[in-house]
């Protein structure tokens, strides 16, 4: 973490902010460091990097540096793309995942990092019209961190913030996480969800650093935003952390109150748990809370990932 604040200061301090004209993968699928890929040569600090129509991008190992990452972004892309061992950083602008009406994307990170200097928005940046999206952010390892998180601002938009497994060494946000969803005038509902799967040792909670905003669920009429819970093992005994804040969740998930009934099966079995939004030793946490029975040498380790922000409390 401090290198990469190194890293930022170093960059930001030798130049202005995204003073080149930006660079833009030609479609179709390719690795990250194929230069030839890229309309303007590889992303560099100082200019914007967009991902569009249909196309798939891998990530290898090593670091790569960009002013901003837009993934999908307008009418009719179909962009994804997956870091397998690299570490991307963006250190002038945001990480946009979907955005105009018409256009899907996705940001997969299955190992290595994403570090992005200011926000990170899945399914548009602008609570507006024309931005009836479909975006997934999908994080099943490394490391993860962004100033904010927005999920499901565009009107009409259908976005996802997936945590698969406990794989991921943090997913860290400084700020808030905020899940919003409306509806767009053309007649599109807004789905805004939140989704964990669960392996033998839970799920790598999200964790907010703040100690002013924290989770806040914002659904406008008939648009919802959802919890959804599923597994890939037999999950632990104990309860789950799914969010860790210092600041009390705003607002309650699609039909989902306090004390809830969440349920998932796995080979056959349903697991049980009561959702709390006033889980952790302070009453801010996304918690389930275990009400299932086990059998035998059913898993039962606990992974304390916010044992950080329980000790910065």
């Amino acid at each position: 973490m401090v290198r990469a604040n190194l890293l930022f200061v170093s960059l930001l301090a030798a130049g202005p902010a995204l003073a080149q004209d930006p660079t833009t993968w030609r479609a179709g699928s390719g690795a990250w460091n194929d230069a030839a890929r890229w309309t303007a040569g590889l992303p560099n600090p100082f200019a914007s990097a967009e991902v569009g129509g249909n196309s798939q991008v891998s990530v290898p190992p090593g670091t790569w540096v960009a002013g901003d990452l837009r993934i999908g972004t307008h009418a009719g892309d179909r962009a994804r793309v997956e870091v397998d061992g690299g570490s991307v950083i963006l250190v002038q602008d945001s990480l946009f995942v979907g955005e105009d009406s018409g256009g899907q994307g996705e940001f997969v990170l299955n190992s290595g990092a994403l570090d992005s200097f200011m926000d990170v928005f899945v399914g548009g940046a602008t609570a507006s019209t024309g931005r009836a999206n479909d975006a997934v952010l999908r994080i099943r390892g490394g490391s993860f961190l962004g100033r904010t998180l927005s999920v499901g601002f565009g009107y009409g938009s259908h976005a996802i913030l997936a945590v698969e497994g406990s794989q991921a060494s943090a997913v860290h946000v400084l700020d808030y996480v905020y899940l919003q969803a409306t509806a767009d005038p053309a007649g599109r509902t807004g789905l805004a969800t939140l989704s964990f799967t669960l392996d033998e040792r839970g799920v790598t909670p999200i964790t907010i650093q703040s100690r002013v905003r924290g989770l806040r669920i914002m659904p406008n009429g008939a648009s919802r935003c959802r919890l959804e819970i599923a597994l890939v093992a037999v999950p632990p005994r104990e309860d789950v952390t799914l969010v860790a804040s210092h600041v009390p969740t705003s607002g309650t998930f699609d039909g989902l109150a306090e004390g809830s009934e969440i349920t998932a099966a796995y080979a056959g079995k349903t697991y049980r748990w009561a959702l709390t939004y006033r889980g952790g030793a302070h009453g801010t946490d996304l918690v389930l809370r275990n009400r299932s029975t086990y059998e035998g040498n059913s898993s039962s380790t606990l992974v304390d990932f916010a044992g950080q922000i329980a000790r910065d409390r």
